[in-house]
């Protein structure tokens, strides 16, 4: 482990799967990469692709307070709790639990990472993002209860697959729409959740849209706004009577051809606004 990271991406349980995640994450195309810790029960080897480079590993269980202080989990930018838990017991012949013993050993790692975030004073557990993996919907109440009423990003293997696939039964082709814009490695168009611009406060999701249509004239970055955060809540293409008025609070889910560059834009001359149409 490296001393004083910040900003990281916590990774717990190793499996095939979050190799590919790490891959994702630090593809070439991706300009501000973040280091990623893997936190393991037994050690781990990675490959020698530029992918992991900056990645490192701290072995043990999560439920060790030991082990999220080595991974310093109090200054991680997210922490994601795969379902890939290993089996207790060392003759049991399957490489990952499945079921009801994987849920149960999510539940107690979301407990775990809670817990210790609660008892950091200098966070909190607000200050990081939490992304769990669940097999089975049944044990979805009892892992928003561990997570003490705190925002959880809980993610559902049997919901999503099902709805995934009556989705893409419904609107045939959607299997494209879902592969580019849930990926980060390959594609040009991806999600990101920005801060809603200064001068949006007060207006409306459609004078947002507008916005944002004379902006990208003269942007190098094509960016199209497509929900509203407003903690707890994500608001998808909103109805202006939905949301009322925007608030410097909210944030934006957006789709851009470019979600790794950071340029600020620069409006082309001081009497251009991108609330109207350029002459």
């Amino acid at each position: 482990m490296r001393g004083n990271l910040k900003g990281h991406i916590v990774i717990i349980n190793h499996s095939q799967r979050a190799d590919d995640l790490i891959r994702q994450l630090h593809a070439q195309r991706i300009r501000n990469k973040r280091p990623v810790v893997v936190v393991s029960h037994s050690p781990v080897s990675f490959s020698s692709e530029a992918e992991f480079n900056d990645v490192f590993t701290v072995t043990g269980d999560v439920i060790d307070k030991a082990v999220l202080v080595e991974a310093q989990v109090e200054r991680a930018h997210s922490v994601a709790i795969l379902s890939a838990w290993p089996p207790p017991d060392p003759n049991d012949r399957r490489k990952y639990l499945r079921g009801d013993p994987a849920d149960s050993k999510t539940v107690l790692g979301i407990q775990a990472v809670y817990g210790f975030l609660s008892t950091t004073v200098s966070t909190g557990t607000g200050a990081v993002s939490i992304v769990a993996e669940l097999k089975s919907r049944k044990r979805f109440g009892e892992a928003k209860l561990a997570a003490r009423d705190n925002g959880i990003n809980l993610i559902c293997e049997e919901d999503l697959g099902t709805e995934l696939l009556t989705q893409c039964v419904a609107t045939p082709g959607l299997t494209k729409l879902y592969r580019q814009l849930l990926s980060c490695s390959d594609n040009r168009s991806e999600l990101r959740r920005v801060s809603l611009p200064a001068e949006c406060s007060g207006r409306k999701f459609s004078d947002l849209i507008v916005y944002f249509a004379n902006k990208r004239k003269s942007s190098k970055q094509a960016e199209i706004p497509i929900g509203i955060y407003r903690e707890p809540d994500l608001f998808m293409n909103p109805a202006d009577s939905e949301l009322g008025s925007l608030k410097e609070a909210d944030s934006l889910l957006i789709i851009t051809e470019n979600p790794s560059a950071e340029e600020p834009f620069v409006a082309p001359d001081s009497g251009w606004s991108p609330w109207k149409p350029a002459a």
